[in-house]
Parts: C-alpha cells; structure tokens; sequence
C-alpha cells in the first residue's frame, strides 16, 4: 500500500510539472533542493544529506508578497548507532511527503525574494534492530506512516524571470516509531525554476 502511495505520489509530482510547461500557465514552479540536517533521534543525531523535489503554484499575489502551495518529497535521512558490535539500531525515513503553504516578500530589490513557510505531511519510517551475544544474534524491523510537519525560512535570488537559487532553515518533525521522536533541522540549498 505505501508503495502505492509513493508511485501515486511521484506521478501526480511529474504530472504536475508537465501541466504547468504545457498549459503556459504563469505562477507554477518546480524546485530541487539539498538539505545539510542533523537528523535526530530522541537526543542523538547525525548528519545527513536528503534532497527534495517540489512543484508549487502561486495561489494569491498582493502588494507584499506572493501565497505559494506546494507538494514536495524529500528523500530518505537515516540514523545509525551501534554499541561495540553487540547492539546495531538503525531509524530511518523512507520517503517524506509535504504540503506546505509559503509566503514570498517583495523586496526593494525586486530579485531577491525572502519567504517563510509550514507545511503538513506523511513521513514513512522504518526501524530495524539486532544484538549480537556469544554467536547468538536476534534482528527485528518496523514501519510507520506518521504524521510529519515543518516550518521554513528563507530567501530565494531569481538570476531572472525564471531561474533562482535559494538558502533557507527548516525545522523537520516526522513523528515517533516505537515511542521513539525522530526530527531533523538545517539549511538547505535550492535551485528554482518559475513557468
């Protein structure tokens, strides 16, 4: 069933950017990112490296700003902890699904557009185990789906009408797997490109 949700996912996402080249419609926009995040486990962390692909369209325009929706997939981070080759743990997410709302500023300088967002979302987890004692080794493994948030700051610089390169902070929560919280937090580089 996840499976399915993930390959439902991935296809609406390639949909919805061919409808945004072929329809001209103005306001659509996809982006890649890649995020520098420790991804923590209860008070533990690690560094890691997932990469996001998002399509968003700009759903109001003001004097200030621009209302952005988007849906965004995130790729999956991981934490890995072993006690002296006795006891292996590895949490990790393997897909991460958000819809998020963000407003993007005007500025004085018309290129530079700083934003800030939240979004809602599934993260998919998985936990696997084991011990190792005297020849003796044991291994078990879990999945869930768990409700996931975040919230983004950030500014984006369009080089022009179409091409932007953006920095940001995000702040991850994906929920717990066997009562255990599991949450990332880090910048984030981006490339943007708006139809």
């Amino acid at each position: 069933m996840k499976k399915l949700l993930a390959v439902v996912l991935a296809t609406l996402f390639a949909n919805g950017a061919l409808l945004a080249k072929d329809s001209g419609a103005e306001g659509w926009q996809i982006s890649a990112g890649l995020h520098m995040s420790k991804f923590k486990v209860e008070s533990e962390s690690e560094n890691n490296t997932p990469i996001s692909l998002a399509i968003a369209k700009e759903i109001m325009k003001t004097k200030s700003g621009d209302l952005l929706l988007e849906a965004s997939l995130m790729t999956p981070e991981k934490y890995e902890l072993s006690y002296y080759g006795i006891v292996d743990i590895e949490i990790k997410t393997k897909m991460v699904f958000f819809g998020s709302l963000y407003y993007q500023f005007n500025t004085s300088v018309p290129s530079l557009k700083p934003y800030a967002g939240l979004g809602l979302g599934l993260a998919f987890l998985e936990a696997k185990g084991g011990f190792c004692v005297t020849g003796y080794c044991e291994s078990d493994s879990t999945s869930d789906t768990s409700l996931a948030y975040q919230l983004a700051i950030g500014a984006n610089y369009f080089f022009n009408k179409n091409v932007a390169a953006g920095l940001g902070y995000a702040i991850r929560d994906y929920g717990s797997i066997e009562d255990v919280n599991v949450d990332s937090s880090g910048l984030f580089l981006s490339a943007t490109y708006k139809f």
